[in-house]
């Protein structure tokens, strides 16, 4: 639902808002995390920036490429879907949506 009104307003605004200071913050440590591959803080760090701003189209797209590296497949899924309902013209969306298709195929076989 908070997700949902985040999307609405993102869609709506213009200019698109830029990201806080506070959310910058967390996207250079999570950045940092995963080049350290310390994938468990990266998803900690990106969680807390989209927390403040869940309409972070960039956020939402290297969340769930770290939940994918991490076999969480669900909500990898979730995360990029995310991604592409705020911006669904991106350059990478076929792209996008083709991980997607990976992950649930990666789903079954994790059983």
């Amino acid at each position: 639902e908070r997700f949902d009104d985040a999307l609405e307003g993102y869609r709506a605004a213009n200019p698109k808002p830029a990201i806080s200071e506070e959310v910058r913050q967390f996207e250079v440590m999570a950045t940092a995390a995963v080049r350290e591959k310390r994938f468990v803080d990266a998803v900690n760090d990106y969680s807390q920036g989209l927390a403040v701003a869940p309409w972070w189209a960039q956020g939402q797209f290297n969340e769930a490429l770290v939940l994918g590296q991490l076999t969480y497949y669900d909500q990898a899924i979730d995360h990029m879907q995310k991604y592409l309902a705020l911006v669904p013209d991106a350059q990478n969306a076929r792209a996008a949506q083709d991980q997607i298709y990976a992950w649930k195929g990666k789903q079954g076989t994790q059983q």
